[in-house]
């Protein structure tokens, strides 16, 4: 160990040693991340709907009448993401390279994003960027 390197380094610095060999992990780990990186979204959602929905004054063009609908897409997405973070986490063991895992992630992901932009708006939401990386992911 040299004299430069810290004693005990951050927390990202020891997150982007863990993340930098994500490449070489299994099929299984990488939709665990994903899903892990996921499952808060449709909870802040459900904050930034109902924040907007409490306060007219904020965005007055929004329609509120689109909110049960919203919420109850956003709590089954909940379920979905978090119920596939397990499956996802048991396969890492049971299946490392479960190619049917990874098809249902890539899909819960498209049709999600697909969903957000039918009840926000292509310009509001994520929609151009998964356009586009649907496109280059082909």
């Amino acid at each position: 160990m040299s004299g430069s390197e810290p004693k005990n380094p951050g927390f990202f610095a020891r997150a982007s040693d863990r993340l930098r060999g994500v490449l070489g992990w299994s099929d299984a780990a990488k939709c665990a991340l994903i899903c892990a990186l996921v499952v808060p979204w449709p909870f802040l959602n459900m904050l930034t709907a109902r924040g907007l929905v409490a306060n007219p004054d904020i965005a007055p063009f929004l329609n509120r009448g689109i909110y049960k609908p919203m919420l109850y897409t956003q709590l089954a997405s909940a379920f979905v993401w978090t119920a596939l973070l397990f499956v996802s986490l048991l396969a890492r063991i049971k299946a490392p390279s479960s190619r049917i895992l990874v098809n249902t992630v890539l899909q819960c992901f498209a049709i999600g994003n697909a969903i957000i932009v039918y009840f926000a708006g292509m310009w509001t939401t994520p929609g151009p960027m998964a356009l586009v990386v649907g496109l280059l992911a082909g």
